[in-house]
């Protein structure tokens, strides 16, 4: 009997940690202060549960990760200063330019769960990378299985760099500085989207042109080789909106168009002013397309729902959240 039931706890512990890593994807173990330090994650349980969730809808959504379910997170710590910060991981697919389609398509990665840092002080650092995966089941005895696989500590070095980092408001004035407390003087332009969800724009009459995900990377790159530094973006649902064929489900190819910019942004040491929401989607008298008629908060709350009706509901406001949570992983330690 001893033998089975230790049998049984090897074969649990091989299927909770086999294929499971986490490595520095980028730029490795060097990277510069206010530069982007990215990880991926791979974890062998969870993965399962995902890729069953997009084949039956059964498994885990990997967009609604949060303490307390199932959770991908990881501890940055500076043995120098004594400094922890806590990163939280996104969920990641990659995305290919289909040329012939004139779009992007997403594609398949190794490392489905991505870790952005931007390391605030020179030195060394220590990564900490944990995965939580809750389970219920006969395996469990019908409770919950607490499954949390820590991976062996990773370690990069942080250069000097001349960014002076963040952008915050100075404490009692109206005005923009540096987190080293620099001043900011913003050169700006409003390059707020592409105007169809398409690589290449095209020109359906003269002088009109309708651009594309192209032209906005271009426009952007372009900016910035002038001494443009601050960029305003509108995640409209046509251009860098993540949530609009599904409630809940986030389009990982105009993420992928976000991503794309904040690297042209960080290249040039420009800053972006990322705006959210999109009136548009609120209304009734615009494009139908792109309108309350064809929001996903809408079906998800009832298609006879009214924008106040369909928002002032405890569901939708957690979508909201849930959205939010999304996009601060993803962009928001830049």
């Amino acid at each position: 009997m001893k033998k089975c039931l230790l049998f049984a706890a090897l074969f649990i512990s091989g299927w909770l940690s086999g294929k499971s890593e986490a490595v520095i994807l980028s730029p490795g173990k060097t990277v510069g202060q206010h530069y982007t330090l990215e990880i991926g994650v791979r974890h062998q349980q969870l993965d399962s549960l995902v890729d069953a969730w997009f084949e039956t809808g059964s498994g885990v959504n990997p967009y609604t990760l949060k303490a307390g379910t199932h959770e991908v997170h990881a501890l940055f710590s500076h043995p120098r200063t004594g400094k922890t910060i806590t990163a939280e991981a996104f969920y990641y697919q990659a995305a290919v330019a289909d040329e012939r389609a004139n779009r992007y398509r997403s594609s398949t990665t190794d490392w489905p769960w991505r870790i952005r840092f931007a390391p605030p002080d020179t030195g060394v650092w220590e990564c900490l990378v944990q995965v939580e995966v809750h389970l219920t089941g006969k395996m469990a005895h019908d409770v919950v299985l607490q499954n949390r696989f820590l991976f062996p500590v990773l370690k990069f070095n942080c250069t000097p760099s001349g960014r002076h980092g963040m952008l915050r408001v100075n404490a009692g004035q109206r005005y923009l500085e540096h987190a080293d407390g620099s001043p900011f003087f913003a050169i700006a332009q409003n390059i707020a989207w592409a105007d169809k969800p398409v690589l290449r724009g095209h020109s359906p009459f003269p002088p009109v042109y309708v651009t594309g995900f192209y032209d906005m990377l271009n426009y952007v790159n372009s900016f910035g080789d002038q001494g443009g530094n601050y960029v305003r973006i509108i995640m409209a649902p046509w251009s860098t909106g993540i949530e609009w064929k599904q409630a809940g489900v986030y389009e990982q190819e105009p993420a992928w168009v976000m991503d794309s910019i904040l690297k042209i942004a960080e290249r040039k040491n420009m800053y972006i002013h990322l705006c959210l929401e999109m009136h548009s989607g609120y209304i009734l008298h615009f494009d139908r397309e792109y309108s309350w008629y064809a929001h996903p908060y809408r079906n998800f709350s009832g298609k006879d729902s009214s924008v106040v009706g369909a928002l002032s509901q405890a569901a939708t406001l957690d979508l909201f959240k849930q959205r939010y949570r999304y996009i601060h992983r993803r962009w928001g330690y830049s």
